[in-house]
């Protein structure tokens, strides 16, 4: 079992793998993943993906509602000062792609490796500062 920050930084490190593998532009991920340049990283791809299981995912959604709840405190969001409101606002746009993705689970590589690349990715790259911190 993964921590909620091993599982955040194993969609980073597969999201940006298939990003680069299809040089940096949207492919169609149902023939990208029987390409020549997917099978240049299928075994790193299957590792990755073998390592992130459904629990990993709903944990870290968990973890993510923890702090969120943490820095709240017995508040209201109006009360946080701005670096507290755009910590837990972090949070929050990493619980919505995670809980995406539950939702959407299909069981196909392509579908998650679509809604990695395409959805999650933009969102992880630019929360990832702040809140793989927070769930340290």
């Amino acid at each position: 079992m993964a921590t909620p920050v091993e599982t955040v930084e194993s969609l980073l490190k597969l999201g940006i793998m298939i990003h680069d593998a299809a040089g940096g532009k949207h492919v169609d991920l149902a023939n990208f993943v029987n390409s020549p340049d997917f099978n240049n990283i299928k075994a790193p791809v299957e590792g990755i993906l073998k390592s992130i299981s459904t629990q990993d995912i709903t944990n870290a959604i968990d973890a993510a509602s923890q702090k969120q709840a943490m820095l709240r405190g017995s508040g209201t969001l109006a009360d946080l000062p701005i670096d507290k409101l755009l910590q837990y606002s972090a949070l929050a746009r990493l619980k919505l792609q995670l809980a995406a993705r539950e939702a959407a689970n299909t069981g196909a590589v392509s579908s998650f490796l679509s809604w990695l690349t395409g959805s999650a990715l933009p969102v992880l790259l630019e929360v990832a500062p702040i809140v793989l911190p927070l769930l340290l």
